[in-house]
């Protein structure tokens, strides 16, 4: 995929950058010295993960990615188990309207991974963010059912989801990677 830049949590220093750079998009120059994990990185990337979290279930026992999740890696990682940042909390339904892909919105940090796999690899640009600020999710386009779009059913989105939003419906109560 593209460089995206969207989560922040690839942060690094890059002297004589004003701030912390994202990695995935700041490209690499002769004699350009990179710094990986220094505190004013780590405290940047803890933060970012922290307002990831704070809208993010963590009842990871009871989730079908558990062990396999990018978002549990990292929260494991840097010792978060909650995060300090209070506040409205999503309580989306799960959408079963799918024959083969479930989508559950609350597990969903908008990487925008699902969007950009569908466009950029795929080619059938199924999804992209619908409503706006607080209310943003990746969808279809005026929310239809995904048998009412040209969705090839693929899995490409499930593949590349980094949390348990996307699973594939014949697997949603399989046993959870060990």
């Amino acid at each position: 995929l593209a460089p995206y830049g969207g989560c922040r949590l690839c942060l690094v220093e890059v002297e004589g950058a004003r701030g912390l750079l994202p990695s995935c998009t700041t490209a690499a120059e002769d004699g350009m010295v990179v710094r990986t994990s220094t505190e004013e990185v780590e405290s940047a990337r803890r933060t970012s993960l922290e307002l990831l979290i704070s809208d993010h279930p963590m009842a990871c026992t009871g989730c079908s990615k558990s062990g396999n999740c990018e978002l549990q890696k990292l929260a494991k990682r840097y010792g978060i188990e909650e995060s300090q940042f209070k506040g409205e909390k999503h309580e989306y339904p799960l959408l079963t309207d799918n024959p083969f892909i479930v989508r559950d919105y609350n597990k969903c940090v908008l990487c925008a991974r699902c969007i950009r796999i569908c466009r950029e690899v795929q080619g059938v640009g199924v999804y992209d963010f619908i409503n706006r600020g607080f209310a943003a999710v990746p969808g279809t386009p005026y929310d239809r059912p995904m048998t009412e779009t040209p969705c090839e059913f693929c899995g490409q989105c499930i593949s590349t989801c980094p949390t348990g939003a996307l699973t594939a419906r014949p697997f949603e109560e399989r046993e959870r990677v060990w």
